[in-house]
């Protein structure tokens, strides 16, 4: 889960004051492709590469 106040704290340290939204949608983008990869791995592994779950 993503915190705007840890994005807020973290702009603060670096001085980018007033950037918080930018980094936030950077964030989330990297966010649900990172989920899609996973779930995609999940579902290989579940359905096609049985052997590999004991």
């Amino acid at each position: 889960m993503i915190s705007p106040q840890s994005i807020a704290i973290a702009c603060a340290a670096v001085g980018l004051v007033g950037k918080e939204s930018d980094l936030f949608r950077f964030t989330v983008k990297h966010s649900l492709i990172f989920t899609c990869m996973v779930g995609l791995i999940t579902t290989l592994q579940a359905y096609v590469l049985t052997w590999m779950i004991p």
